[in-house]
């Protein structure tokens, strides 16, 4: 009863296979594996990745076409966002959490959104954490920091 091993196969030398195979994106010349080239699509790893996180960016809900990625006013300097927070007695605008007490310079954030628009008026200050809450719900956010900073102006 003889025993079919790949070593008697024409495309295998000392058990391995001799085909090689490469990723099939434009441009990627990396070789990937026979099982990879047939069930995974046929791309590298790097390849795969790189679909993968901009598909998971792209398709998130908080994606805004990329404006995060847009350059800050060049008036967006140290001088204005210790202005911003000595106006706000460094204490964040939305829990109350002082600097001292976060250990770090509050954040200064910008209302509407925009960096290009640094006027007094559409800055705030908040700490990282209240900071990164506001990433969601924008129109509430903006509705909510534009009558705060109507009390602060009082």
């Amino acid at each position: 009863m003889g025993k079919y091993t790949a070593q008697k196969h024409s495309s295998y030398i000392d058990g391995r296979c001799s085909k090689v195979y490469y990723c099939k994106e434009e441009g990627c010349n990396n070789s990937i594996k026979y099982n990879t080239a047939l069930y995974g699509g046929g791309r590298c790893r790097k390849c795969t990745d790189k679909i993968h996180s901009k598909l998971m960016i792209e398709n998130n809900p908080n994606w805004k076409g990329g404006i995060s990625f847009e350059p800050y006013s060049l008036n967006w300097t140290k001088e204005l966002k210790e202005q911003i927070r000595k106006r706000d007695n460094h204490i964040c605008q939305l829990c109350d959490k002082t600097q001292r007490g976060n250990n770090r310079a509050l954040d200064v954030h910008h209302i509407d959104y925009n960096k290009k628009n640094c006027s007094e008026e559409n800055l705030i200050s908040l700490c990282s954490s209240c900071h990164t809450k506001t990433n969601n719900n924008r129109d509430y956010w903006m509705n909510y920091f534009n009558k705060k900073v109507l009390q602060l102006a009082i």
